[in-house]
């Protein structure tokens, strides 16, 4: 598909607009400020990654998403060694750019090295044959001092508890817990809230110290109560619990600040009713949104891709050919008016701000162009339009 500027020179009624600072995603323009990059498979080893992120923070692009597990740490590195370049150049500041990251994973290369060390976390959970979760408090210590080191910065803006759901479940595996029936579910969350409580308290430490600005959870699983899902992290408890662990070190008003949720065409639950944006709305909680253009399906036990690349290769060849039609054929001022539509892609808000431009202003004029030709070439005519509609 296409994105094609209103401002077409000739065309009557288009509206002149002054050019922001947007980058196209699919159809739709969207203001870069609102926009996260996440840096889930994002590395420092990689070249393409590095000028992908540099790209986006110097178009304004203002949110990175990260984790100290990502990558094996190499995820905050690249943003480190990309961010530290571009503030040395003075092409984006500090405070422009909003680092999000996360904690409670042990594996790869930490775990290794906490193995060899015999320092294994207290509490810990695997939730794989090769990989732990933890939220002991000394272990989230060191993942943010760890995660600053490679972010090359004094503070993160956000820092996350990742999927504290795989630590509940973990509990409940332990002990052979399976169904909702079972009575020692109980007893299981109430550990998994003192644990969750214990890791708020250590990130509240860290927010008076000024090494996180604020934190929260970044979950696949949110639910209105328990009853909802005895392995879900419910909403009803988590304000409490982190207002609980101000208390116990001395801070008047809790840091919780975000949730990190799922949401897309499919994993559409957080915005039921009930759901986990009704609820960080009320309750005045940033929301940020993970899995836009993937989605996972419990009945498929898959994840399944929701965007294609568009064909940029095939696009410009497209254009090439129907602009030599155009001309070969004598009609220069219809390839005039597409060249400048491409030239000037890239500046539509919506699809339906692109269509209404077409339908409104370009098309009226591209069809008083056609009138005024004594022969028309009804294929030319029709390629040209088609193009247009794409």
């Amino acid at each position: 598909m296409l994105t094609f500027s209103c401002n077409v020179a000739g065309a009557p009624g288009c509206r002149t607009r002054k050019r922001r600072r947007w980058i196209p995603v699919s159809m739709a323009l969207v203001d870069p400020a609102r926009v996260g990059m996440g840096a889930y498979r994002l590395s420092n080893d990689t070249q393409k990654h590095r000028r992908a992120l540099e790209t986006a923070l110097v178009s304004g692009v203002q949110v990175i998403d990260t984790a100290a597990s990502w990558g094996d740490g190499r995820s905050e590195q690249l943003i480190g060694e990309v961010l530290e370049e571009l503030l040395s150049e003075s092409k984006v500041s500090r405070e422009e750019v909003l680092i999000v990251s996360k904690g409670g994973y042990l594996e790869g290369f930490e775990l290794r090295n906490r193995q060899q060390q015999n320092r294994i976390p207290q509490n810990a959970v695997p939730f794989s044959t090769e990989g732990l979760y933890s939220l002991d408090p000394e272990f989230l210590k060191s993942q943010i001092s760890s995660s600053l080191q490679r972010l090359r910065t004094d503070y993160v803006d956000y820092y996350l508890i990742q999927n504290p759901e795989v630590l509940l479940e973990g509990l409940l595996v332990l002990d052979d817990i399976t169904t909702k029936e079972d009575k020692r579910i109980q007893a299981k969350q109430d550990q998994f809230a003192k644990q969750l409580e214990d890791a708020f308290a250590v990130l509240e430490v860290q927010c008076q110290s000024g090494r996180i600005r604020g934190y929260g959870i970044s979950s696949n699983i949110f639910v209105e109560t328990w009853n909802d899902n005895p392995i879900g992290i419910a909403c009803d408890q988590i304000l409490s619990l982190a207002q609980s662990a101000a208390d116990r070190v001395g801070v008047e008003n809790h840091n919780f600040k975000i949730i990190q949720m799922p949401a897309n065409l499919l994993e559409r639950s957080a915005f039921d009713s009930n759901g986990a944006f009704g609820w960080a709305k009320r309750n005045e909680i940033r929301v940020g949104i993970t899995r836009p253009f993937n989605a996972y399906s419990d009945a498929r036990n898959c994840s399944m891709r929701l965007t294609r690349a568009f064909p940029v290769t095939a696009y410009k060849k497209e254009l090439e050919k129907i602009l030599r039609d155009l001309n070969d054929n004598g009609m220069e001022d219809l390839a005039a008016v597409l060249k400048q539509c491409d030239s000037m892609k890239g500046e539509f808000f919506s699809i339906i701000d692109f269509q209404n431009t077409m339908s409104g202003s370009i098309m009226p004029y591209i069809t008083e162009l056609l009138k005024q030709k004594k022969e028309i070439n009804a294929v030319l005519v029709s390629e040209a339009n088609g193009f247009f509609d794409t």
